[in-house]
């Protein structure tokens, strides 16, 4: 009777440590509890002399100040990390260190590299703003970034093309095409002809590796500085496809008046050692954190007020331990820099 009595506990025992194991593997947002983000302050503020129009982008330098283009101001704004104000680099024109409609740059060893659209160009300053070269494009890029005297970018093609094309371009700094590489989203997701602009795309580098996080569906690709694609998470969550079933919709993608019917999936990522940081497209501010294994480790979530729906535009993650300070920039309801405290 002992002997049964423990046989049965063994199986019960291998039972709840297969079904832990199941239930690990398989976490998804429904068997995490979000964890709330704290707010810590904002800027600028409404008393502060320049403010924030239409801010696309940040970026921190070795000493943690804050870099912050505004497409509207045609200009970067430098904070200190506590954000106060430290001075202005550039405004709008068309000579050396002015710019006309800036979309993205990338601080990269004591440079920043703007991607200049109004002016066709990308433009290589200083930290202080000081000019130093440029090169003109003869397609737009909508995303830059910097690794190793090499520029990465993503060009831009009309909403509407529908082509096989690259979709991430290596220059010099001679504005010189070195190479291009990988696949628009068609090939990964299993839909044919859609149009160029459901394959925009979000770029980073980490760790002498490009990580690419496609705006529309849930899919991140991870490639090597010679085009080798070393891999591609296909984010399995539930959530998603029900934020976006317009999407896998060609009819409803491409309308009779030429217009692209595409829903934003992620607004913004960042990546650090401790895994890939995604803001999701909706009304609160909601970050999923997942690892380099393709595992979502934790939501965190800042509710919106009454009346109030966030924009993101851009995300930093700062380990503090076990604990993380997120900046968040937000070009609505209030164009800001954002500081949160995970619990």
């Amino acid at each position: 009777m002992i002997s049964l009595k423990r046989f049965f506990l063994s199986i019960f025992v291998l039972y709840l440590i297969f079904n832990s194991a199941h239930l690990s593997a398989n976490k998804d947002e429904n068997t995490i509890v979000p964890k709330l983000l704290q707010p810590v302050m904002s800027f600028p503020q409404e008393s502060d002399n320049v403010l924030l129009i239409f801010p696309t982008e940040m970026h921190m330098d070795e000493e943690d100040n804050i870099y912050v283009i505004d497409q509207s101001l045609s200009a970067i704004i430098k904070y200190t990390a506590n954000g106060k104000f430290i001075k202005q680099i550039g405004r709008r024109g068309e000579g050396p260190g002015e710019f006309e409609m800036p979309h993205k740059f990338i601080y990269d060893n004591n440079k920043l590299f703007i991607a200049d659209q109004g002016n066709r160009r990308v433009q290589i300053l200083d930290s202080d703003g000081k000019y130093l070269s440029s090169f003109k494009l003869f397609r737009l890029i909508t995303n830059i970034s910097h690794f190793n005297n090499i520029i990465i970018g993503q060009q831009q093609y009309h909403s509407n093309e529908i082509q096989d094309f690259s979709l991430i371009t290596k220059y010099n700094h001679k504005g010189e095409i070195l190479d291009s590489f990988g696949e628009p989203i068609n090939n990964i997701i299993g839909i044919s002809k859609l149009p160029t602009s459901a394959s925009a795309v979000m770029l980073k580098i980490h760790n002498n590796k490009i990580y690419v996080l496609y705006w529309y569906y849930p899919v991140l690709q991870v490639y090597s500085f010679n085009g080798e694609l070393l891999k591609t998470y296909k984010f399995e969550n539930k959530m998603y496809r029900e934020l976006i079933p317009g999407n896998y919709n060609l009819q409803k993608i491409i309308s009779t008046r030429n217009y692209i019917n595409l829903r934003y999936l992620f607004l913004a990522f960042y990546i650090n050692d401790n895994g890939m940081f995604l803001c999701l497209y909706k009304n609160d501010i909601e970050i999923h954190h997942y690892n380099f294994d393709g595992e979502l480790k934790d939501i965190y979530l800042y509710k919106h007020k009454k009346g109030d729906e966030y924009y993101v535009t851009d995300l930093r993650a700062l380990n503090q331990g076990e604990r993380y300070k997120f900046y968040v920039l937000t070009y609505f309801p209030w164009p800001r820099v954002r500081i949160f405290n995970s619990n």
